[in-house]
């Protein structure tokens, strides 16, 4: 190690614990009630004081890294600080130290903490007293759901703060670290995290649950689907030996709300997270953590801001990676970088209790621009790969006669080499989950959150309608000691929730809509499989409904004018929905609308609306922008 005192022209606002006699910065603290593990306590505004500005104190601070090659390689930077934008910067390899006196209660609390040109990068905390041994706090402070780390004393103690940069930086760049903002260490601050959940012991082995999305991919590009098209070899040997849902359905056409559906089992309407600017409510339970209160270590790593902690999405986990935007070449994070995290946080991170680990890709997801080797294969005739980009595809959007067969082929061809690419990443991370021991105790779903438009209806992407191409998704669940079967029921979103519960041996609490589909497999219940499916979209001006059923689809979409136009499709005859029946089967139309608002009806009331904080919401924005959303 090679330490040096840290430079900056900042200076040194005072930090230590007599200096609070004099007027300190009030640090509101919050602290809000677990829905299923009783209320935290509040803390007041003022019991809560600052100790130390990380960024401030920088200037006293100590700095050090680990040498790398430096004769014949690049050395890591020593860790800096940028004091006009409150960024704390700790290169991976190198560490950050605070010399000061903790006053009881210590808590480390930050904005957003993101990694920069590594998708395994960590920055671990940890607590050396005077007298005393070292004491590690968290393993990965970004990836701490309130971004706050509790040091756990009850006295005044004098020591050291460490804070280090860990992981393997991406093409041994060393420039690789971890940027946190306003990092502050508080004093008499709440020592819980957001929405986390106390793990009880866990008595007998419950299975493991791994829950693999793929963003924006549509189940007729899958090869196990009946797609003609090598696309999917991974996912279809592991449906080989799994259960596969021909006949699910997403719950909407867009990340956030069908993604809310899943961890809570509720549908649009009930959850709430529906539009641009709402969140999941605080009062929503997730699986997360109902799981968490059975004893599982819930943890994710996810890629689609819609789904971050900005957006509520961090209730129950006590791990929450949201892998931005790789700021240096500023890509959007590929399936291949997830795998990093996911692999870095099962070997550095994991404990020994059973765990739920949700896994969120977006390769297929604008903007179609698939790695080379993937490219070769399945666009070989693109001869602009800029096609698939943010903008050239907003373009062909905005304007219809921009749209050819040709280019309608060459922007599919594109997604083809994402998925491919997405599966080459499924297959990576199955050999990771056999090479640790880790797939014959848990239960391994691979599912999308909705589909993707190619022309299909004379639009492009999602979010925007509620026909097929939109709703039918892949769906494939290996349970172990479950043999394999296709099963053609139709199946929802919110069954997943309901069916991960069950596998695990925890009830779920009153108003959840989704249903176990354990007797599909297991063919034990006397009680009928309700057969439909219920879909619903609210995206600024677009509105739709959707009912499914093994004969019939119903929609409906507000059009430009503001008309909501009715549309109904035989599905067994016309399964791409060409074919408008809603005229001359009028009646029917009439039936399966009383039929979906009974069914509304019946699921109960909804949860009250959540509006993002716009200054939150900022933290994502980049990486919205670069899928595509902005």
């Amino acid at each position: 190690m090679v330490g040096d005192r840290a430079q900056d022209s900042s200076g040194w606002c005072a930090a230590k614990w007599a200096a609070l006699a004099a007027p300190a910065v009030m640090v509101v603290a919050l602290a809000v009630g677990v829905g299923c593990a009783g209320p935290e306590p509040m803390i007041e505004p003022n019991e809560a004081v600052e100790v130390l500005d990380l960024v401030a104190g920088f200037t006293d601070a100590t700095v050090s890294r680990v040498e790398t090659n430096p004769e014949n390689g690049p050395r890591s930077p020593m860790p800096f600080v940028n004091p006009e934008r409150g960024v704390l910067f700790v290169p991976l390899g190198a560490a950050v130290e605070y010399e000061f006196d903790l006053p009881p209660g210590g808590v480390l609390r930050s904005g957003d903490a993101r990694n920069v040109g590594s998708a395994t990068g960590r920055l671990e905390v940890a607590w050396v007293p005077s007298n005393g041994a070292e004491v590690l706090i968290t393993r990965d402070f970004s990836a701490a759901p309130a971004r706050i780390a509790c040091f756990g004393n009850t006295e005044l103690e004098s020591g050291r703060l460490v804070i280090r940069g860990r992981g393997q930086a991406t093409d041994d760049d060393p420039q690789a670290g971890m940027r946190v903002f306003n990092p502050k260490v508080i004093a008499g601050g709440p020592c819980v995290t957001r929405r986390a959940v106390d793990r009880p012991r866990v008595e007998g082995r419950k299975p493991n649950i791994v829950v693999y999305l793929i963003d924006a991919l549509r189940a007729d590009r899958v090869g196990c689907y009946g797609y003609r098209r090598a696309t999917t070899p991974h996912i279809d040997e592991f449906a080989s030996s799994a259960l596969i849902f021909t006949g699910a359905q997403a719950q909407t056409s867009w990340t956030r709300p069908a993604v809310a559906s899943i961890l809570t089992g509720l549908l649009p309407q009930q959850h709430g997270a529906i539009d641009k600017k709402d969140a999941l409510s605080e009062s929503a339970t997730t699986l997360a953590e109902l799981l968490s209160g059975a004893g599982y270590e819930s943890s994710a790593v996810v890629s689609n801001g819609n789904v971050s902690q900005v957006y509520g999405f961090a209730q129950g986990f006590s791990y929450f990676k949201y892998l931005q935007e790789v700021e240096i070449g500023e890509h959007v994070v590929r399936s291949e970088d997830v795998n990093d995290a996911v692999f870095s946080w099962l070997d550095d991170v994991r404990g020994e209790d059973p765990f739920f680990l949700y896994i969120h890709t977006v390769d297929p997801h604008l903007p179609y621009a698939p790695p080379e080797s993937t490219r070769r294969v399945f666009a070989p005739g693109v001869l602009d790969p800029s096609i698939g980009s943010v903008e050239a595809v907003n373009k062909v959007a905005a304007d219809r006669h921009l749209v050819t067969p040709a280019l309608i082929g060459e922007l599919s061809d594109l997604y083809d080499g994402e998925v491919a690419a997405n599966d080459a990443s499924f297959g990576e991370l199955m050999a990771g989950l056999v090479e640790r021991g880790l797939v014959e105790n848990t239960v391994i779903v691979v599912l999308s959150d909705h589909g993707e438009e190619f022309f299909d209806h004379q639009g492009w992407t999602h979010g925007n309608t509620l026909y097929a191409e939109m709703l039918d998704v892949p769906l494939i669940i290996r349970i172990p000691g479950v043999a394999p079967k296709s099963i053609p029921e139709i199946v929802q979103h919110v069954d997943v929730f309901s069916t991960l519960l069950d596998l695990a041996g925890v009830e779920a609490q009153p108003g959840v809509f989704g249903t176990s589909v354990r007797q599909l497999w297991s063919g034990d219940s006397e009680r009928e499989w309700i057969n439909r499916g219920l879909s619903h979209l609210q995206i600024k001006e677009r509105f739709g409904e959707a009912w499914v059923d093994p004969g019939f689809k119903m929609l409906t979409r507000r059009l430009g004018n503001g008309e909501i136009r009715t549309s109904l499709f035989d599905r067994v005859e016309d399964p791409s929905e060409h074919v408008d029946l809603a005229e001359e089967r009028s009646e029917l139309v009439r039936a399966l609308m009383v039929r979906y608002r009974e069914e509304l009806a019946a699921a109960g009331g909804s949860l009250e609306g959540v509006e993002v904080d716009a200054e939150r919401e900022a933290e994502v924005e980049a990486q919205l922008r670069a899928l595509g959303y902005l």
